[in-house]
């Protein structure tokens, strides 16, 4: 045999013995640099409360010859509405406008459109009055009347009162025993998981919301704010009594779902 191809193997041979113990070596180190075994449940916590809010709509409308007199009458509609809302059930939480719109009234045949090109107002498209429309939401914590507070909101004219909707006064309470409910059981799982494992569970390393958000367990307390006074005209003389309606609402379903990783424990 070649004494160089002799010595060729033999430095392979060498080579390959040094790459083995190297290996043999950093393996250990491996296994070291694994993380800690985790589970990652998901949980949801529900809660049903009943609701204290009620919340009301309804639009308000004047018509007149000119403009002033579409907004006067829109105010003497918007004063008859409280009145009776007030007259009914109290101080309501809070009464709210919307957006207030006033538009002239042309005859039927006049065709005027925002595709259309500019016309006078003189002929068929000549005005013949005006309307002011407002839309009002109305909050009140008399859950029960309140479908009888629309219709008598209604009487007093306003147009299309609707009772949209029902709501927490202050839903921070209901959120806060979601959660707990949402950590009770992402912990019952846990538990679940790390028997079977032949672990036990650990401590809580993250917590996440259903947007994968980081979420913490302390809950600030923000101070009540009570309505601005509103300065309203004494009621009349009591109308006829308002057709009663007794309104059971379903309760309002508060929900949270979350993300919590345990560490196992051997």
């Amino acid at each position: 045999m070649h004494p160089i191809n002799t010595v060729g193997r033999q430095l392979c041979a060498v080579h390959s013995l040094a790459l083995m113990a190297g290996l043999a070596c950093a393996l250990p180190g491996i296994a070291t640099a694994q993380e800690a075994p985790r589970i990652l449940v998901s949980a949801k916590g529900t809660v049903k409360t009943e609701p204290d809010i009620a919340v009301i709509t309804y639009d308000l409308r004047g018509e007149g010859t000119t403009s002033d007199d579409a907004l006067k009458q829109l105010k003497v509609r918007s004063e008859a509405t409280e009145r009776a809302a007030y007259g009914f059930v109290g101080k309501p939480r809070k009464i709210e406008t919307g957006t207030l719109s006033i538009r002239p009234v042309r005859g039927q045949n006049c065709n005027m459109s925002s595709y259309s090109p500019a016309r006078l107002s003189q002929g068929e498209c000549a005005i013949l009055g005006y309307t002011a429309e407002v839309k009002v939401t109305l909050r009140t914590d008399k859950v029960e009347d309140a479908g009888t507070l629309a219709g008598l909101i209604g009487r007093n004219g306003a147009l299309n009162p609707n009772v949209a909707r029902f709501e927490l006064s202050d839903p921070r309470e209901a959120e806060r025993e979601a959660m707990r409910r949402a950590l009770a059981d992402a912990r019952q799982q846990g538990s679940l998981i790390a028997t079977g494992s032949g672990m036990k569970l650990g401590p809580v390393q993250r917590i996440q919301d259903a947007n994968y958000r980081e979420i913490s367990l302390e809950f600030e307390e923000r101070e009540g704010s009570s309505p601005p006074a509103m300065n309203v005209a004494p009621p009349p003389p009591p109308p006829p009594p308002p057709v009663g309606v007794k309104l059971t609402p379903a309760a309002i379903e508060t929900s949270v779902q979350i993300m919590v990783a345990y560490a196992l424990v051997t």
